[in-house]
């Protein structure tokens, strides 16, 4: 629970005084720990704004195998070569901000 709590868009919903969170947002670090771990990677490629999903993910991994033994690799890297891609306002890339580009939007002069 606690470190689900320290989660980035958890947080942020938080700050911003949303009323109702759900379960979805803030149990979203489990899922994409289970995105990068049932592939058992030596690297994970991502950008800074995904670096705790790997965190998340390396310390769930490594309780996990210090109770059932060695399932996971939980060695995955950060690159940190790739970084963050801005949305249309100049915030993060995100459906929730309505900052999306379309894959089929026309292109702009």
């Amino acid at each position: 629970m606690s470190m689900l709590e320290l989660a980035h868009a958890y947080k942020d919903a938080k700050t911003r005084g949303e009323k109702e969170i759900n379960t979805g947002l803030f149990d979203y670090p489990v899922l994409m720990a289970v995105d990068i771990l049932i592939y058992k990677p030596d690297i994970v490629p991502v950008g800074k704004d995904q670096k705790q999903h790997v965190e998340n993910a390396r310390d769930i991994a490594g309780k996990f195998n210090r109770i059932y033994g060695d399932v996971f690799k939980y060695e995955a890297l950060y690159s940190g070569r790739s970084c963050c891609n801005s949305g249309t306002d100049g915030q993060k890339m995100s459906k929730s901000y309505g900052n999306t580009i379309e894959i089929f939007a026309p292109k702009k002069s």
